[in-house]
């Protein structure tokens, strides 16, 4: 799989990363809801819509080891990939320029109130 589009820069960089990451182990992902209850530590984590703030459950699965988040973060009309590393309870925060995702809706998203009008 590649990814095609018109970004530049690092953001294609990531993404492109995080595809061969995938086809690397694809036969080792398994999808998992966001608080599900598991022992188990992501190490890995990308969201597919741009929640109001960083959903907590997905910051307490991460690994403590350097478990890596990449999501777009902001506003609804206005958000930055943004990657979320882990080491031991210190979060670090690294942008990658502009996006513009879906919301994300429900429980650790945007109500449905906030997406009308």
């Amino acid at each position: 799989m590649r990814v095609w589009s018109m970004w530049t820069g690092d953001e294609e960089k990531v993404f492109q990363g995080v595809v061969d990451y995938y086809n690397r182990i694809q036969d080792k992902v398994y999808l998992q809801n966001l608080g599900a209850v598991s022992d188990d530590k992501i190490l890995r984590a990308v969201t597919a819509g741009a929640p109001p703030k960083v959903p907590q459950p997905l910051l307490d699965q991460l690994s403590p080891d350097g478990g890596k988040l990449l999501l777009p973060f902001g506003s609804r009309q206005y958000q930055r990939l943004t990657r979320i590393t882990k080491r031991g309870a210190r979060l670090r925060a690294k942008t990658f320029g502009e996006c513009m995702f879906v919301p994300l809706v429900g429980k650790y998203g945007w109500k449905s109130e906030e997406l009308e009008g």
